[in-house]
């Protein structure tokens, strides 16, 4: 942690040297295409799932820039949400980004971002069959009530990013990006906190567009 905390006070300092400098942060909204098909049909024999598609998900980013040089960072939560009410996914993830700048004017700025980090994904099935359960069936070891399945681990991501300054006296800034993640391990860690080494994939790799509103700038030294 030590090390993390100079790296950036190292590099916050360096930004100083360089011709153009910026910032931004942002309040991100976004959509996930993921594919949930090799978890749902390994166990379509015992309920019906439908999986959200798009995936949904909220969060927040920043953004420093110190000559063609752009470091940053993503947080993103997906909301619980199926077309069941019994059954609920759930997920995020966070990363590292280094970019590259394309583009830059006062009012617009364009990069390329590559991004490592982690994530985690699950998914809740209370009920299988979506009624209410008789009181006997509670003590039945054989009866499932709950199925937790749960994956996490290490992923990789490129996005492409374009900054709109909207207002210039607030510096208020609009984003818009796309990308894709591709997450490093496949498969799935545990089903009702069992470990699992032959379950089918169940991860966040996959396409994601995303929206963004937030304060920033960008200017040469001399503006």
């Amino acid at each position: 942690m030590k090390k993390l905390f100079l790296l950036v006070f190292i590099t916050a300092l360096s930004f100083k040297s360089f011709s153009q400098v910026g910032g931004f942060g942002f309040f991100d909204a976004s959509m996930h295409v993921m594919d949930y098909n090799p978890l749902i049909s390994g166990i379509s024999n015992n309920v019906v799932i439908t999986a959200p598609s798009p995936t949904i998900g909220l969060g927040g980013s920043g953004y420093g820039f110190g000559g063609k040089t752009v470091f940053g960072g993503t947080g993103v939560g997906l909301l619980n949400s199926s077309p069941q009410q019994y059954c609920t996914f759930d997920g995020g993830y966070g990363m590292v980004d280094l970019g590259y700048l394309l583009y830059a004017k006062k009012s617009c700025v364009i990069f390329p971002t590559i991004g490592f980090g982690g994530y985690n994904n699950s998914v809740l099935i209370s009920d299988l069959n979506g009624s209410a359960l008789p009181f006997d069936s509670l003590f039945t070891p054989t009866y499932i009530h709950e199925v937790s399945v749960f994956t996490k681990g290490s992923m990789l991501d490129a996005t492409l990013h374009i900054f709109i300054v909207t207002n210039k006296t607030n510096q208020l800034t609009l984003a818009i990006n796309g990308g894709y993640v591709y997450c490093l391990n496949q498969k799935t860690n545990t089903i009702n906190k069992i470990k699992i080494d032959d379950a089918p994939d169940f991860n966040m790799t996959g396409l994601h567009f995303g929206l963004s509103l937030g304060f920033g700038s960008f200017k040469e030294k001399g503006d």
